[in-house]
């Protein structure tokens, strides 16, 4: 129902049909519950499912994908994901964290059942003395990455 995600949907269901020249009917969920309810008993083909950080914890985040999370509910396993994630701690060097989190990363993007198709960001600018900001052709999202002082 989300405006950003149907629209993300639809350029994604394009991009199918284009791509494999397949037909893609797509379907809403009522609620986000009911869409994570589908895509933990798997009654879906392809699923777009919100992600969100509840905080700036990269652990926290990448936590949700553990082989024993209950937030898991994309059905992602594997031990060698779940060391990597294990290495991030408050107590680990900066660059332990961060050779763990790409490690990561590329652990998800590699087995294919998640795919990351597009990031948001907030931000907030204020005043006459800043340029204008870009629209991002996926769904009209206001994109503050280039928003200057003039």
């Amino acid at each position: 129902g989300d405006d950003e995600v149907t629209k993300m949907a639809r350029l994604v269901a394009e991009n199918f049909q284009q791509a494999f020249g397949a037909v893609v009917n797509l379907k809403s969920a009522e609620s986000e519950e009911a869409l994570f309810s589908s895509v933990k008993a798997k009654n879906y083909q392809l699923a777009i499912v919100p992600l969100t950080a509840q905080n700036s914890d990269v652990n926290q985040f990448l936590s949700k994908f553990k082989s024993n999370s209950a937030h898991n509910i994309y059905g992602f396993a594997s031990k060698e994901y779940d060391a990597e994630v294990n290495k991030i701690t408050p107590t680990a060097s900066e660059s332990t964290i961060i050779t763990a989190t790409e490690n990561a990363i590329q652990l998800i993007i590699k087995d294919l059942s998640i795919i990351p198709i597009c990031q948001f960001k907030e931000a907030f600018a204020y005043g006459k003395d800043f340029s204008v900001p870009t629209v991002s052709p996926y769904g009209g999202v206001v994109d503050m990455a280039l928003v200057r002082k003039k």
